[in-house]
């Protein structure tokens, strides 16, 4: 089996006449291995999204007194600058790389107008909205796909195919809503580190799951992404102009396991000599959502223990759900921390 067969490349052109075909291909892919591309979207165009990298390259660029200005305070906070050395100790991420080494910045759309933000941000509000909400759309997209390939009834009054989607309304259409966009900037490996050894590779993120619905990610030019496919990291290809999807634990549980969330991580190698830069759109429920089973036949009779959380096998909201994989994950513990290994 390829890569390109386990992260197939699924073409969203005509999407209106060619809806049950795209659907059921999403279907498969996300019954394997939970990620694969998609292409002519109704997202942003390649141009809006070189403006947004060169956006998130020039903050990256400033000195650390000028983005701590901005560095959140608590590891659940929405919203904020998270340093390469993080100011809480990570150690207790149970599936997290015993290091982080990358630096990010997350953005609430739903807190956008009143958020702190770099001027360079601040400087191109609107097309940053723009932005988030062509991101969306996608996520739109893809969850009113989901709910044709699992067969869930039509919105009777619409017609619609909005059983997933209608959870997930954008941030300015709804105060529960928590999706959010993480910018990232993965520093190129040097070749031997302090000791003076030769590095061959190195995990920059830890294994994990996401947790919510889907995760929609740009990565351009720079690998270095895999996912756990049977025990194997395998590596994630670059397509150009394509943009990543993968799903999150929210919608494994909401399907009694039929859709997966694969364990995924970031490693970097001295052979790519520049920065990584990240661009995700984490498309999460609204937070009062109860994660009771889609109404769909396709779902197993017998529902797993998935993730070792034993509400799983509960009816629970999505705030709930998502704080538990935060317990599991960090324990919620804040340890001050003097330096990283």
């Amino acid at each position: 089996m390829t890569n390109a067969t386990v992260f197939p490349v699924i073409d969203f052109s005509e999407i209106e006449n060619r809806s049950a075909e795209i659907a059921h291909q999403i279907l498969e892919a996300c019954k394997t291995v939970g990620f694969f591309y998609i292409t002519n979207h109704n997202g942003p165009t390649t141009s809006e999204f070189t403006q947004m990298f060169e956006m998130v390259k020039t903050f990256f660029a400033q000195p650390a007194e000028f983005k701590t200005q901005f560095e959140t305070d608590q590891l659940d906070c929405r919203g904020g600058y998270t340093a390469i050395t993080p100011k809480y100790d990570m150690n207790n991420m149970v599936t997290q790389a015993k290091t982080v080494r990358f630096e990010g910045f997350e953005v609430s759309p739903r807190d956008l107008s009143n958020q702190k933000l770099p001027n360079m941000f601040t400087d191109n509000k609107k097309e940053l909205d723009l932005f988030f909400k062509k991101m969306h759309s996608v996520g739109i997209s893809v969850l009113e796909l989901l709910a044709i390939a699992l067969k869930v009834t039509p919105n009777q009054e619409t017609g619609a195919n909005d059983y997933l989607s209608s959870y997930h309304r954008y941030g300015d259409e709804a105060s529960s809503a928590t999706s959010l966009v993480r910018f990232m900037n993965y520093p190129a490996l040097k070749e031997n580190d302090s000791s003076g050894n030769n590095i061959e590779e190195e995990v920059v993120c830890g294994a994990h799951t996401d947790y919510g619905s889907i995760t929609l990610l740009s990565h351009r030019d720079i690998g270095g992404l895999q996912v756990d496919i049977d025990g194997v990291w395998t590596d994630v290809p670059k397509v150009q102009d394509a943009l990543l999807v993968n799903l999150g634990g929210t919608l494994m549980h909401w399907t009694r396991g039929l859709l997966k969330a694969s364990n995924h991580r970031v490693i970097a190698t001295p052979k790519e000599t520049k920065n990584r830069y990240v661009i995700t759109y984490f498309m999460q429920p609204e937070t009062d959502v109860k994660l009771a089973d889609i109404p769909s036949p396709l779902l197993p009779s017998i529902v797993p223990n998935l993730d070792g959380i034993p509400t799983l096998n509960k009816i629970v909201s999505a705030e709930d759900y998502i704080k538990e994989r935060f317990i599991k994950a960090y324990k919620w513990e804040k340890k001050e921390v003097s330096s990283v290994e």
